[in-house]
Formats: C-alpha cells, structure tokens, sequence
C-alpha cells in the first residue's frame, strides 16, 4: 500500500463550514468536510483504516504548511470522508485568504501538485451564532466567489427557515448559470449597490426570494437568453412550493436584467408573482432588450397585494415589442417617489411604450409623487403602435396624487394619462405633457394625440395642469382630453376641477383641416362637470369643447361652471367655443367667461336648440346662435 498516493482522487463536494450549533452562544468548530477517493498504485480501491495527514498553505508548491491535522479515517470502497479542523481548529484568519490543501497517506510523501481550494471552503467565516450570520469575501475570482456564496445558500437552507443574515463584501459574485434561491427568512446583504454584483445567465432569474427573505445593497445583473416565456430576470418573488410569498423586501439595490444579442422573449427587472406584502425602498429597477423588456412586473394569479414602492426609479428599453417601465396587477398598492422611464428600440415599429401600466385590479391603490415618462423620436420612419405615459386599465379604485406625466414621439397613438373602464378614479395636482405627432398606422387609421384619454372611465381631475403639443405632421386628432362613452357606461361620469387645460396645433390637419372636431380641448359624451377651470386651445382650427352622443347612442349633458373658455386662432378659421355633434347634447353654462380670438364661428361651431346659455354666460362673445 505504499503507492496509495497515487490513488487519491480529490473530490471536493460541497465543502463549507460546517455550522453545528448555529443557534447556540458559542463559537461553532471551522471545520471543512471532505470527500475523497484513494486507490493503490494499481488501481484497485483502498479498504480500511487509514492515517491522513491534512496540511493548508497558502502557496502552491513550496512553503511552509500554516495548519496541520492528523485523521484516522475508515475507507470503504475506495471512498473516504474527513472533518478538517475537527481535531485541530482551523484559525479564522486562514479563511480569508486564498488555500492550497496538501495530503499526505501514512508514510507517504504529499502528494503534488496540492488541490487549490475553491472559494466555497474557504469564504464562508466569521460567523456570529448570536445572530445567525456569516460573510462570503470577494477574494478570488468572480466564479469562484460565486461557487461560495451557492454553498453559503446551502449553508442557510440548513436554519430551516429561521432568520439568517449572509454577508457580501465588496466585489462580483459570478453564479454561472446558476439561480441563487433565498431560503425563507434570509437576508442576502451587499457592501453597496456600487460595490457588489450578483450576476448569472439563469434563464428564470438570478436571484429567487421567498417569504420573509431581504436584499439590500446589492447589483443583480441577469444576462442570459432564455427560451420562451422564461422571465429572464434579475429577481423572482415566489415561493417554491407554489404557496403565496410574503413579506418579502429590497433596499438599496440595483437590479437589472439585459438581453444579449440573441433576442429574448422576455426581461425583467423584479418579476413578482403570487406574493402579498411586498416592500421595495431606494432601488433601481431597469430591463434592457428582449420582445418584452419591463423594469418591474406585478403579475400571476391570484393577485399580489400590497406591494409597496418607496423611492424607486424603473426603466426599461429597447423592447421590440413592449417596452414598459412598470406593470402592475395588484390590489391594494402604495407606490410613492416613484420614477418611471420607457425608451424603444432603435428599430422597433409597432411597439407598445408605456411609462406605467396599471391593470385588471378591484382595489388598485395610491400613487403619489410620481415622475413618469414614455419617450420615443418624433422622427421615427414607421410610427410605433401606442405611447402612454401612465396607462389604467380595467381597474377599480386608483388615486395619483403630486405627479408628472409626460409622453412624447410619433405614434398612432399618443396618450399621458390612458383610462379604460376604469371605476373611481382620482386625479389630483398632476401635471401631464404630450408632445408628437399621431400617425395612421397599417392597421389603425384614426390616429391620435391626447393629454388624457378617458373613455369609459369614471375620472375626477382637479388642480391639475394638462397640456398637448401636437406637431406640424400630426395626421388626426389633437386633444387635451377625450372621453369615450359606449352606452353600457353612459352614466359615468367626468369632473374637471381647479384644472388648466391646453391644446397647442401648430398646423391646419393634414386630414378633415376643415373639421375643428379635430383639435379640441375636451371632446366627449356621457355626464360632463367643468368647475373651477380654464379650457384653452390653441390652433388654426379647433374647439375648447366638443360634446358629442355617438350618432345619439348616448346621453350627453355638459356643465360649465365658474370656467373660462379661451379659443385662440392662429388664422381665421373655424376656431370656437364649443359645438355639438349629433344635434342632441346639452349645455348648461353657469356664470361662465368665454372669450374667441382672432378666429370666427362659421355653421361647424352652431350650438344645438337644446342649449341652456345660464346666468352669466354672454351669448354675445361669438356670432348670435353660436358660442
């Protein structure tokens, strides 16, 4: 048996400090477990009990061994395990630096060359069993170092759900194509957003959090190519076992996830799926690429609740199909300091941008101090489909109060704020700026630029500042707020309050240019209020309001109250007031200023018999019989 050393095969499997007693107050043993294979010179498997001398340097060939231990081991089939450090307790000072492990079988010489430790046995120290914590350095390489924050995971698995803190120090955690799961109750915590990096190719996401676990500060990168409706993300809320995630929570952190050259289907910042109290402070939220690019999505069945959002800017760009900052589905949300910011592909047509996209929601939630924005060039050869700034859809119950809106670029349609069937809605001291040019589109041909558009949706608007620029090739519609009505939902109602609303047309419309329907101030049907607020629009040929009945599908009564209604022509034209399409909408105008500059009211501006003037109204402002 003396050519035994030429027999031992160095498997090192899951090498870490063992953790025995974690949740007592004493120092646990710093033991390495070690697995290997000994075979004589022949090959033939070793059997029996054998003496091992174990040596750690710090160099390797040469130098003088810093910790030594003897082990009687039994052998049975060529396989062996040993406890390093069992017998004679590895100093803690060793384990932060780069190891060489040296075997030596009875009376044999070391063997050569020494195996070069990778960072799992070494990286995972300083634990503080009061508290359930260790540390993973960054002193090797970046797959190294993630090779040893994977074990440290296994390490954490084995609290059994119990909190657990591990440590990253300043540096990249490389994970491969590797997920790295959070077990329940764990805390991952980084030296620093700037500082740390996580990063994988896995096609689900790079990190996993379940119930009760944290991030803080701390880069996600995610950069893999997944196949099909993949995430491909930089963190996924969900619990393994398909129960619902709670209580889960990012702080200061970075997470992104971007596709390579090959497309993705799918990227995702933070996917949150299936999970209820979910906290994210102070972090940045950014997908780049993919068909799909979205910096945040609150999606699966059934519905995440009370997600909650402090301080976070989202991004997402370059989708080739969507691109959008943050997709919401969930109840009972509150999202404050939010910024949102959708950019297209350079060479994307037809692609949905969306700053923020609210959906299918009973109880959608608050929004305060939010700055929002969907951007693309107004110069783009082939219009995308949709621009939307903040877009609610099918949702019950949703408030933004203090925030910007703004969307801008050519599109076939172009919207800051974009409601559909939405119930209750509030809109309160917002400011929402649109700017493009609306263009018709293989598909769709009634292209349009719109502040707000609000169809079905019941919307109340107060102390809030809508203002649309629509430029010189804008091919359709130009309003500051359009609200559709089917007649299922013809009693829902819209107020305006407190609020300024513009509308700036630098051009006579390439199409209909004798139509002033075309660029009005607030177009619509079904109950309409105006308190308190200013309607102005600016144009060679248009209208501060346009109430209209869908061919007399629809019931339409306007009020305007204590308003003023200020329509400025750039040439004469038809530029007016108001009118009313379809002959059977009503007016009532209460102690109302209007005022007609430099346009005339020709027949398009007539006002139908069924007009209440009110008090205060002077019929005298434009021609008799129109206002």
């Amino acid at each position: 048996m003396s050519k035994q050393k030429a027999g031992i095969s160095n498997v090192l499997i899951g090498m870490a400090l063992a953790l025995a007693g974690v949740a007592q107050a004493v120092p646990p043993p710093r033991t390495l477990n070690y697995q290997g294979e000994l075979r004589t010179s022949g090959g033939s498997p070793v059997n029996g009990a054998q003496s091992i001398v174990f040596s750690l340097y710090d160099v390797a060939s040469g130098g003088s061994a810093l910790w030594t231990e003897t082990d009687s081991v039994v052998v049975v089939d060529g396989r062996f395990q040993a406890e390093l450090g069992d017998g004679n307790a590895i100093p803690e000072e060793l384990l932060n630096r780069q190891l060489w492990l040296g075997v030596r079988v009875g009376s044999d010489s070391e063997m050569t060359p020494r195996t070069k430790l990778a960072a799992a046995p070494y990286a995972v120290r300083a634990l503080q069993t009061m508290h359930n914590e260790l540390r993973v350095p960054a002193e090797a390489s970046a797959s190294e170092n993630g090779l040893a924050l994977l074990a440290a995971m296994t390490v954490a698995s084995a609290a059994g759900g119990n909190p657990f803190v591990v440590r990253l120090d300043a540096g990249t955690y490389d994970l491969g194509n590797q997920a790295l799961v959070l077990p329940r109750g764990t805390v991952l915590q980084g030296a620093g957003k700037l500082n740390t990096t996580v990063r994988s190719t896995a096609d689900s996401a790079t990190v996993h959090m379940q119930s009760f676990s944290e991030l803080a500060d701390v880069l996600v990168f995610n950069n893999g190519a997944p196949a099909g409706n993949a995430p491909g993300g930089a963190v996924l809320v969900i619990n393994n076992d398909s129960s619902r995630a709670e209580q889960v929570r990012i702080s200061d952190a970075n997470l992104w996830a971007d596709a390579p050259g090959a497309a993705s289907e799918r990227k995702v910042g933070l996917l949150i799926c299936n999970a209820q109290a979910v906290t994210i402070r102070n972090s940045y939220l950014r997908a780049s690429g993919g068909n799909h690019a979205r910096g945040l999505s609150v999606e699966c069945l059934p519905l995440a609740t009370n997600v909650q959002l402090f301080e976070v800017e989202v991004a997402a760009d370059g989708g080739n199909t969507t691109t959008i900052g943050a997709e919401i589905i969930a109840n009972f949300s509150l999202v404050r300091g939010l910024v949102a910011r959708a950019t297209p592909s350079a060479s994307a047509a037809q692609t949905q941008l969306m700053g923020v996209f609210v959906r299918d929601s009973e109880s959608a939630g608050r929004f305060e101090d939010v700055l929002v924005n969907a951007q693309s060039s107004t110069s783009t050869a082939l219009p995308l489909a949709r621009i939307f700034g903040f877009a609610i859809h099918r949702v019950q119950n949703i408030e933004i109060d203090d925030g910007q809106v703004a969307s801008s670029g050519r599109a076939y349609a172009i919207s800051g704020l974009d409601l559909f069937e939405v119930d209750n809605a509030l809109v309160n001291d917002v400011q929402v700026f649109v700017s493009g040019t609306a263009a018709a589109n293989m598909s769709e041909s009634f292209p349009v630029v719109q502040g707000i558009a609000a169809g079905d949706s019941q919307l109340d608007l107060h102390d809030s500042h809508v203002s649309v620029g629509c430029l010189a090739d804008n091919e359709l519609y130009c309003n500051a707020l359009n609200r559709g009505v089917s007649p299922a939902r013809q009693n829902v109602g819209l107020w305006v309050r407190n609020s300024l609303l513009q509308v700036f047309a630098g051009q006579a419309l390439t199409m209909g240019s004798e139509d002033p329907s075309l660029t009005t101030v607030l177009t619509g049907a079904g109950p309409i209020s105006v308190l308190h607020s200013t309607l102005e629009q600016n144009s060679a040929n248009g209208w501060a309001l346009n109430p209209y009945t869908n061919g007399g599908a629809v019931t339409t009564h306007l009020t305007a109250s204590h308003s003023r209604l200020v329509s400025t022509a750039a040439a004469a034209g038809p530029a007016c007031l108001g009118a009313s399409i379809g002959g059977d909408a009503n007016y009532t105008f209460f102690i109302a200023h209007t005022q007609l500059i430099g346009g005339i009211c020709n027949g398009t501006g007539t006002c139908s018999a069924t007009t209440n003037r009110g008090f205060g109204f002077n019929p005298e402002t434009c021609p008799p019989g129109n206002l």
